[in-house]
């Protein structure tokens, strides 16, 4: 049985063990799984416990523990739900008008209005680091640069998840993914340096995750959404606002029209009541907007961002 083999049945069992577990979790588990038996795989063949990488995996195997002892860990640890912006808002009423009294709405809010200046700074990163990398190919200095964009890549993508957790409530992997040059790991106890192959292998390796691509993908994305998300969302809030504060400004202007609230044209009275009215409810609706959007937003993110 080869390495590989070993290591995908592995990967395998504990997934089944971990049945229908949150998503995110299921990937941290995996990854700390691959992570730790390639180590320490390496550190057994580093130190010469190992005659041959399957005899060191197995005894990594052995270390590490059965898929079921190790699922069970991690269930265990397993108490955070996703919680949804609508949660604990009690009847109609509060269904409504509760918008206003979570921090949710305003965290939600938060991110949706960032993600247009965020998206714009991933937009021009992305297209620097491809246009250089790309065209630099041709070039010995082009690869590596583009490597390191791609492996950048995992890196803001681990910390856009862990924002994202924290504004939104999604669970996200609390383990950011290792990704060394060129895919080279070094033995702790005796340190070897590869073969070119074998580091070809693990290059390999990293181009063919889907992660990578999906991620890529996302922050890509970010730019577009973002921009609809704060031109919606700002427009939106304008115009409540102005609805809102049409009584405000005719007191604060010392309108002649100001004797509408004194009993003199009642048609006069009912219309900007009416606005006012309109704004409230233009404003609620756009608070349970943003709550939508963001939470549709965070099921995009761990669509693309996850993957087992």
């Amino acid at each position: 049985m080869s390495d590989k083999t070993l290591i995908k049945d592995y990967l395998k069992d504990l997934s089944r063990e971990l049945g229908d577990v949150d998503q995110a979790l299921k990937v941290e588990a995996l990854d700390d799984a691959e992570e730790f038996l390639d180590e320490m795989a390496g550190e057994h063949l580093g130190s010469g416990t190992a005659k041959d990488r399957e005899q060191a995996l197995r005894k990594a195997i052995r270390a590490y523990g059965s898929p079921r002892t190790v699922a069970r860990e991690y269930l265990r640890r397993s108490t955070e739900e996703e919680r949804h912006p609508t949660e604990r808002m009690d009847g109609p009423f509060m269904g409504v008008l509760g918008v206003y009294i979570h921090k949710e709405t305003y965290l939600g809010l938060l991110y949706l209005l960032l993600m247009f200046p965020l998206g714009t700074l991933m937009f021009s990163y992305i297209l620097l680091g491809l246009s250089v990398g790309i065209g630099m190919a041709i070039t010995i200095i082009g690869i590596p640069i583009l490597v390191f964009f791609l492996i950048s890549i995992y890196g803001i993508s681990y910390t856009l998840g862990r924002f994202s957790e924290l504004m939104l409530g999604i669970r996200m992997p609390r383990k950011k993914r290792k990704m060394y040059l060129l895919g080279i790991r070094m033995p702790r106890k005796k340190r070897k340096m590869y073969l070119v192959g074998k580091n070809w292998t693990r290059l390999k390796t990293m181009l063919k995750d889907w992660r990578l691509y999906s991620s890529l993908l996302f922050l890509f994305l970010l730019f577009p959404l973002g921009l609809v998300y704060f031109t919606v969302l700002v427009t939106l809030f304008a115009v409540s606002i102005s609805l809102i504060t049409v009584p405000v400004w005719l007191i604060i202007s010392g309108s002649p029209d100001l004797s509408i609230f004194v009993g003199s044209t009642f048609a006069q009275a009912a219309i900007y009541t009416l606005a006012f009215l309109t704004g409230v409810v233009l404003f609620t609706w756009t608070l349970h907007l943003s709550n939508f959007l963001w939470y549709l937003h965070g099921k995009l993110a761990r669509s693309m961002l996850l993957k087992v």
